[in-house]
């Protein structure tokens, strides 16, 4: 004995889903206009026959198609801007380069700067003389020093 509402109906040792009805609106309609066809072509509810049903439901299926195809055509232009802008990159670097070696402009030009680039003169050496108010410390960026720096600054007290 089962619920009327159960998921799942059990017939012998098998176990079957029931049918649940379709949420998307459009697919319910065609559902709705099938079942009609099928069992009652020529009466009408609701005041509608059979064929004004699928006029006024055909506006819900034409949107949703749009909506695919739009969908399609913005994909479609997403991968083009993609495949321009690999072009773009490539055509900025070429110029950028020319600049760099140009004997009039070069790698220190305002020209380079002015485009967004470091000049070779804007660069820093990378080298780091970091200190903690105690002296130096170990070069690595982090401000800790070693051990025996410590043990040295401490010894400097």
């Amino acid at each position: 004995m089962l619920p009327g509402n159960a998921p799942l109906k059990q017939i012998g040792k098998e176990v079957k889903q029931l049918k649940t009805r379709p949420k998307q609106e459009n697919v319910l309609a065609d559902l709705v206009a099938t079942a009609w066809n099928d069992h009652a072509p020529d009466v009408e509810f609701a005041g509608m026959t059979l064929a004004q049903f699928r006029t006024a439901t055909k506006a819900s299926s034409d949107t949703r198609d749009a909506l695919v195809s739009l969908v399609a055509q913005r994909r479609a232009k997403q991968d083009e801007r993609n495949s321009v802008d690999l072009a773009s990159r490539d055509t900025v670097q070429r110029v950028v380069a020319a600049v760099r070696s140009d004997p009039d402009h070069g790698p220190d030009s305002p020209l380079l700067a002015a485009m967004g680039y470091v000049t070779r003169s804007a660069r820093k050496t990378g080298k780091t003389n970091k200190t903690n108010g105690n002296g130096p410390v170990n070069g690595n960026g982090n401000g800790n020093g070693t051990a025996t720096a410590m043990v040295a600054a401490a010894a400097q007290k």
